[in-house]
């Protein structure tokens, strides 16, 4: 016997309402939002001075990670969120942050040319760079591939670049600094990398389980600078980010991020035509879900959708349809 069945479902997915390209930005007393396609960025401005590795702990307890400062959008949420009143006394000016998105202020040590965040390639490890203990300034590119940073002074193999474009390696370990002299020296410079290919030929020449420098490093705008190596987002001038000695004290901005979604309730029209399944079975519920999701997920690759059943008042998710509406 066939009969049609009628249930209710929630079906939920990244947000579409905003159109990508644009952001709204929402503000409260020291919280700021910015909200693209996707995701809903929230800034927290905190008052109370810190040293850089407090109030990294600070945002990593309470909220996200210090600020991650991507374009101008979120450069206008923090200037417009800020209480210059509340700002600590003796220093109005400047707030901690973390790594500044546009600019990742790492430049290659035989060109002098900035790694930049979208456009060059890259290729470091999940989760990298962290700057760990805020000492870690220069890289080195693990037997894998994958990239690292890592505290200059530490002994590491090296790979150098020739004029002709081959790559060397040195076997002594040494200082990412003595190993850019000793490139210099027998060669052109620390190697660059362009490209996936570049990287793969550099990786071919590394020894098992041993990491080596290439020729990527931090800019921090001062040398000799010590422990200037945390950086601060200057309040009267928000495009200048700016080196900081990082056990001074300062006021800061967490962020954290929450992807949105969009959730509605879909009435289904379900043909039962084999009587021996009993639709009401967990295992028959789900396997339908998954069927579905399946299908909704081609329609919509850049959505991640889950569907769920949505229970009527008497426990029931499917209903015989008779001549009965769904409001």
């Amino acid at each position: 016997m066939e009969k049609v069945l009628l249930a209710i479902m929630a079906a939920s997915g990244k947000s579409q309402e905003h159109v990508t390209g644009t952001s709204l930005t929402v503000m409260l007393a020291g919280v700021c939002a910015v909200s693209s396609a996707t995701q809903r960025r929230f800034f927290h401005f905190v008052y109370e001075p810190k040293s850089w590795k407090e109030a990294q702990l600070h945002c990593r307890a309470l909220h996200q990670d210090l600020a991650s400062v991507d374009g101008e959008e979120h450069v206008k949420a923090i200037m417009a969120c800020m209480d210059p009143c509340q700002m600590p006394v003796g220093d109005q000016q400047h707030a901690w942050i973390g790594r500044h998105g546009d600019r990742l202020d790492w430049t290659w040590s035989g060109s002098g040319r900035r790694l930049h965040k979208s456009r060059d390639f890259q290729g470091w490890s999940p989760g990298e760079p962290n700057n760990w203990m805020s000492k870690e300034d220069c890289v080195e590119m693990y037997n894998n591939g994958h990239w690292n940073d890592w505290d200059c002074k530490s002994p590491r193999h090296a790979v150098c670049v020739g004029r002709t474009g081959a790559h060397f390696l040195l076997e002594k370990p040494q200082t990412w600094t003595q190993a850019r002299a000793d490139c210099k020296k027998k060669y052109l410079d620390l190697a660059e990398v362009t490209s996936s290919e570049v990287n793969e030929r550099i990786k071919a020449i590394l020894p098992s389980g041993k990491n080596a420098w290439i020729g990527l490093s931090r800019v921090t705008g001062l040398t000799g600078s010590g422990n200037r190596s945390c950086l601060v987002v200057d309040l009267k001038d928000a495009v200048q980010w700016k080196d900081w000695n990082c056990d001074s004290k300062h006021a800061f901005i967490c962020y954290e991020d929450v992807e949105l979604t969009l959730s509605q309730l879909v009435r289904v029209r379900v043909v039962w035509k084999n009587s021996s399944v009993d639709l009401s079975d967990a295992a028959v519920m789900e396997s339908i879900l998954k069927q579905l999701e399946e299908r909704l997920q081609r329609n919509a690759t850049k959505q991640n959708v889950k569907l769920s059943w949505d229970r009527q008042w008497d426990g029931k998710v499917f209903r015989e349809k008779t001549n009965w509406t769904l409001n």
